[in-house]
């Protein structure tokens, strides 16, 4: 516990890069009490909307949440929903100097619907998705190099909406050795070969269970899926397994790392927790081993939580304290 606890006090001396997908997350709330007389579906009568950023700067937001100071490189559009964004990062006190404004590209939103719990998802911008274009990638790039120093490591939060190109995807893995900073990668399937020899992949367990073919229903599951994962990127892999806690596997050892019995209100958001903890703990000194356990606790705080809500340090070390044992 004590070297737990001893990691978590260097997070305010780490500076992250994330780069990837930015987008604006919303949430509508309120109660359901009859059914539309239009179509056999509830009619949610609206009491509280809330914004946050989503995607990649979800995962900035978590990084300085938890202390350390956080870059983000990202696009967004020519729009309110742009706007929104900047102005809810800079809020959470993140660096927004390298966010990109594409005339090509509208900001993607997510509205999520919550009565009680999650009811359903409505996505904007999708169809407008385009991949960046050789100069906004070669911004990308600029913009990444001047990052990178002094920073403790890059996330990598790709969820395919058009930021990561492989030419894009190849160059961060490059700038990330010739410059010996820890990679981390949270992406699809899709995508893994283009980070070949990134230091860790974050996958869960659906885009474990693609890559390998079959379903992870054992923890031999797990063994082979995460061997699998690690076939085709080269890099190490933590496998996040939702209730199922997490495995954490390369060439020298795999462990299982077992999920916290707490109430699950929202796992919006897990996903990001753990890969922006994870990075902070490992570029703290910790080992993969520990940094797996303190992206544990961190997701086990914001799972109790509604929408894409963050974790502060308080937070960490009073979970850490309350569960830790060892």
């Amino acid at each position: 516990m004590k070297n737990l606890l001893n990691i978590l006090e260097k997070f305010s001396e780490k500076r992250i890069v994330v780069i990837g997908d930015v987008v604006l997350d919303r949430f509508i709330c309120g109660s359901v009490c009859r059914s539309s007389p239009e179509a056999p579906v509830p009619v949610l009568k609206v009491e509280k909307e809330f914004s946050a950023p989503g995607g990649a700067g979800n995962t900035a937001r978590i990084v300085s949440g938890l202390g350390a100071q956080a870059v983000l490189i990202g696009r967004v559009g020519f729009d309110e929903a742009g706007r929104k964004t900047k102005k809810l990062l800079a809020k959470d006190r993140i660096d927004t100097a390298n966010l990109i404004y594409s005339a090509q590209h509208r900001t993607i939103e997510k509205h999520r619907f919550i009565f009680k719990e999650h009811i359903l998802r409505a996505d904007f911008g999708e169809k407008d998705i385009v991949e960046i274009d050789s100069d906004i990638e070669e911004r990308f790039v600029n913009r990444l190099k001047s990052a990178i120093y002094d920073a403790g490591a890059i996330v990598v939060s790709d969820y395919e909406k058009g930021t990561i190109t492989k030419s894009l995807a190849e160059q961060i893995v490059a700038l990330s050795l010739e410059h010996e900073i820890l990679l981390i990668v949270d992406t699809k399937p899709e995508h893994m070969e283009w980070f070949r020899n990134a230091a860790w992949v974050k996958p869960n367990r659906v885009e474990a269970e693609a890559v390998w073919g079959s379903k992870i229903e054992t923890l031999t599951d797990a063994w082979c899926a995460g061997s699998a994962v690690w076939k085709r990127t080269g890099g190490n892999v933590l496998l996040t397994l939702g209730c199922d806690g997490m495995y954490i596997f390369d060439q020298a050892f795999s462990v299982h790392i077992p999920s916290l019995p707490v109430n699950m209100v929202d796992v919006t958001g897990a996903g990001d927790t753990v890969a922006a903890a994870f990075t902070l703990a490992l570029s703290s000194g910790a080992t993969a081993y520990e940094a797996a356990r303190i992206a544990n606790f961190a997701a086990a705080v914001v799972i109790k939580k509604p929408g894409t809500a963050i974790v502060s340090k308080e937070e960490l070390k009073e979970i850490i304290l309350r569960y830790d044992r060892k």
